[in-house]
């Protein structure tokens, strides 16, 4: 099963528990012209297309039944492990039960995710500086800004509004200032911050001057009447939290609701939280990207909130481990070393509907003809419950060219803990002789990409 994936689908489709979204439907028109109707195919294509941009928050889902229903399609979707059902018009053009337009969903989450072009693009990121997304996408950024360097234009900015005591205007105002008069130091200071939230100590580490920078937050504070709002709580944003003024004008110009919010040349946009996501969105604002956007970072996700997750990166050695393998063999991944120059390491759960398409699909792919040339595959099973084992145990059975491992304990396993495993599938592809990671990566199409 997906693990630790926010599903706005679930939240979108709960409704059915309450009242049929036929009722929904009936409430709405059909289609009147038979010529505008879309076949089951397509249909089933535009809705999982709607569903996975639109709904689904980093997950995937799938269609697995269609049929016509009282002048509507209705589809059975399978969303992290559990269905539902659901109707859309036979044009393709709403979706039920909140009636949603389809194709204004499918354009707002193309124009989230299509960076206006530049030459060096600016890359603006608003937080608030103890809010845990805002922390772990801080993390995520941070090895991307040291990728990139001075090609791009990076700005820290702040909400509007803190929902994390006096402290955070606080720390916001100093992280203002550390930008405002040491930027280059900002980068070294967040990474020291972001790992316990010691303020004094890592400006200390960084070699930042604590008097200068407390007398220029003191002059922030009086400008932008910090202290001053905060203290008169009759004048709180939704009489629930102080303001924070230092960026609003561009909270007001970008519309921006919340923490944390991504904007890249004007554009507000959406992303993963992970390094390499990150890396790829904004290399994506290039008019010519440099060739640092061919790094390799991490797509692992980082911890909400304060602490480095220590994760395997591209040219990072690989953790090492011993297990027994399905044929009670023990088996030491770095002494192991096929025939190929990669070994690749996959973590998945033979519950997780999304993981048993990408084993069928990577075998597909191995037993075309010069891919076992390229590398070995070691399958690590995730499964935790008596019955999710024995379907592992039937299905590794069609995968019998590969190097079969389970894990005790699933996701909390310490195999899964070493190599930071938060949800499967994940790939590790690892040269055989070193034991050096390539490249990390949940996809095919990804995996096929770094092998060339």
């Amino acid at each position: 099963m997906k693990k630790n994936i926010k599903l706005l689908l679930t939240a979108t489709l709960i409704i059915f528990c309450v009242q049929s979204s036929k009722t929904f439907a009936q409430n709405n028109n059909k289609v009147k012209n038979v010529k505008d109707t879309l076949s089951f195919d397509e249909a089933k294509a535009k809705g999982e297309d709607f569903i996975n941009k639109v709904l689904m928050q980093g997950g995937k889902a799938s269609i697995k039944g269609i049929s016509e229903e009282d002048g509507f399609y209705k589809i059975i979707v399978n969303a992290n492990g559990q269905e539902y059902i659901s109707y859309m018009t036979k044009d393709g053009k709403k979706f039920f039960p909140q009636t949603m337009d389809i194709d204004a969903g499918i354009k707002k989450y193309i124009d989230e995710h299509t960076a206006i072009k530049s030459d060096k693009p600016t890359i603006e990121l608003f937080v608030m500086s103890y809010c845990p997304y805002g922390t772990q996408i801080e993390k995520g950024i941070l090895p991307v800004l040291e990728t990139l360097g001075n090609k791009i234009d990076f700005k820290l900015k702040f909400c509007f509004y803190a929902m994390h005591e006096q402290k955070e205007l606080i720390e916001q105002l100093r992280e203002y200032c550390l930008q405002k008069q040491k930027p280059q130091l900002l980068t070294s200071y967040l990474k020291c911050f972001l790992e316990e939230g010691k303020s004094n100590e890592c400006l200390t580490k960084v070699g930042m001057d604590t008097v200068e920078i407390k007398n220029c937050m003191a002059v922030a504070d009086t400008i932008y009447k910090v202290t001053e709002m905060y203290n008169d709580k009759s004048k709180w944003y939704n009489n629930k939290f102080p303001y924070f003024n230092v960026d609003k004008e561009d909270n007001t110009k970008y519309n921006i609701q919340g923490s944390p919010s991504l904007v890249i040349n004007g554009r507000t946009m959406s992303s993963g939280r992970d390094s390499q996501s990150l890396l790829e969105l904004i290399c994506s604002a290039f008019n010519n990207p440099p060739k640092e956007c061919k790094t390799k970072l991490s797509s692992i996700t980082q911890n909400p909130g304060f602490g480095f997750k220590s994760v395997p990166v591209p040219g990072a050695l690989s953790p090492n481990f011993v297990m027994t393998d399905n044929a009670g063999n023990n088996f030491e991944f770095h002494k192991y070393n096929g025939k190929a120059p990669y070994k690749l390491l996959l973590f998945w759960s033979a519950d997780c509907e999304h993981c048993q398409q990408l084993v069928k699909g990577l075998n597909q792919w191995y037993n075309e003809p010069g891919n076992k040339e390229k590398l070995d595959i070691i399958a690590v099973g995730l499964d935790k419950t008596e019955t999710e084992v024995q379907k592992w145990k039937n299905i590794i059975v069609n995968f019998s060219s590969w190097k079969h491992l389970h894990a005790e304990g699933g996701i909390n396993s310490p195999i899964a803990d070493n190599y930071a495993i938060q949800s499967t599938p994940i790939m590790f592809l690892v040269k055989s002789e070193s034991n050096i990671i390539e490249s990390v990566s949940d996809n095919l199409n990804q995996l096929i990409k770094d092998l060339k």
